[in-house]
């Protein structure tokens, strides 16, 4: 079909059987014979188009893509008498006879619009509204900025009296002993990071002074403490020294021995007498001496030597024997330090006489990074210079232990002491 079609449809409005190129329709804007057609075969044209665009034979999906809007603005360029009245009553005519929303103008107009002057008073209404929208967001920009203002203004004084309440903390934490201080620091509200660094810095005694339970919550203020910070470096000497306690608590037995009858009865008789009848020995008082460092005992059971206090001695010596696995342990631990040998191997030995302690710290991670360590099938530790030590141990079980458990290691562990002896000599 050609464009003459287009304007015979326009005249008459009956699209029959006939068929359009789709590229036909396209091209008429451009197309070097509709720009040069008269006024009235362009109408036609155009009314034509339009009857092609509302027809059910695949022309009315055009859509954004019609030509109309093109075709309108050639029709204002040609010249006729009553010009004006002729393209609104073509415009009025096709907005109330179309079915594509992009008709007459190749902008949206809602179907809904029928005429010129309802075209007028939706472009009248859609411009108020974009007024409208333009002076809420004006609005609301100008409250975001004052709002803005505000909270910066609030937080400039809110930071300034916080800094004012962050010096006075830290000068009344400053004055605070170790533990008295990491109290305030997990009772305080700000951040770890916020105070001096030195408050850190913890000595190995300090640590020790410390209640576990406390150094727990200290860890969970210490979660979000800066990589590289001391508080960081003391995240890890605290998680460290829990993890070691953890183990030197299986070191610890959950028994006593009756220093009298060699009963072994269960921590519940720590504050009352021994079950045996002919016996009866009064544990009261023993509870302070459980959990005291080697020195301390050792000064006590000194003292009380010196007072010949027999029972204050049987209860002293039964919380050695109690801690003598950990005193082993600490044992192997400086046992390159000739001065902690000397003076604590001796009396260590002496109040060593529970074979499953032995075990236990055998078993532990307490002997590592030694040269010559032997390891028995059931997963025991030695090494040739410890095994000669417990050797002189005055308890049976132990020494029957340690030659069932190493009697393939025999040969090899007494043949490095004698190569060590050697070299020594030489």
């Amino acid at each position: 079909m050609t464009i003459n079609d287009i304007i015979t449809l326009g005249e008459n409005g009956s699209i029959g059987d006939k068929k359009f190129s789709k590229k036909l329709l396209y091209s008429l804007p451009i197309n070097p014979r509709v720009k040069a057609l008269s006024f009235i075969d362009l109408e036609n044209l155009m009314k034509g188009l339009l009857v092609i665009e509302n027809s059910k034979e695949g022309y009315g999906d055009f859509g954004s893509t019609t030509v109309m809007g093109k075709l309108l603005k050639l029709l204002k360029s040609k010249d006729i008498e009553n010009k004006d009245n002729r393209i609104n009553s073509l415009i009025n005519s096709m907005l109330d006879n179309r079915n594509n929303p992009y008709i007459p103008f190749g902008v949206h107009v809602p179907i809904e619009v029928k005429s010129i002057s309802g075209y007028a008073q939706h472009e009248k209404e859609k411009y108020e509204k974009k007024k409208r929208i333009e002076a809420e967001q004006q609005a609301a920009s100008e409250l975001a900025k004052k709002n803005k203002i505000k909270i910066a203004t609030e937080h400039k004084k809110r930071k300034e009296n916080n800094l004012d309440k962050r010096t006075e903390i830290i000068k009344k934490v400053k004055r605070l002993n170790t533990v008295n201080r990491f109290q305030a620091l997990i009772e305080s509200d700000y951040n770890i990071n916020i105070y001096p660094e030195e408050y850190a810095e913890i000595s190995s005694d300090e640590l020790q002074k410390i209640p576990h339970d406390l150094l727990e919550k200290i860890l969970l203020k210490l979660k979000y403490s800066k990589k590289g910070s001391q508080w960081r470096m003391l995240k890890n000497i605290i998680n460290n020294y829990l993890k070691s306690e953890k183990q030197i608590d299986t070191l610890r037995p959950n028994y006593i021995i009756c220093p009298d009858c060699g009963n072994i009865l269960d921590m519940s008789f720590k504050t009352l007498p021994c079950p045996n009848p002919l016996c009866r020995f009064r544990f009261k008082g023993l509870d302070k001496y459980l959990n005291k460092n080697i020195d301390e005992l050792r000064n006590d059971i000194a003292i009380e030597y010196r007072g010949k206090d027999e029972h204050l001695i049987k209860l002293i010596a039964t919380a050695l024997k109690y801690n003598s696995g950990i005193n082993l342990a600490n044992l192997i631990k400086n046992f390159d330090n000739k001065d902690y040998r000397k003076e604590y191997e001796t009396f260590i030995l002496l109040y060593l006489k529970d074979v499953n302690l032995v075990k236990n710290v055998l078993l532990s991670d307490v002997i590592k990074d030694r040269e010559n360590i032997y390891v028995s099938k059931n997963g025991y530790k030695i090494f040739p210079e410890l095994i000669e030590i417990l050797y002189s141990v005055h308890d049976v079980k132990i020494r029957e232990f340690l030659r069932q458990e190493f009697a393939n290691y025999h040969v090899k562990i007494f043949r490095a002491l004698r190569n060590k002896k050697r070299i020594i000599e030489k």
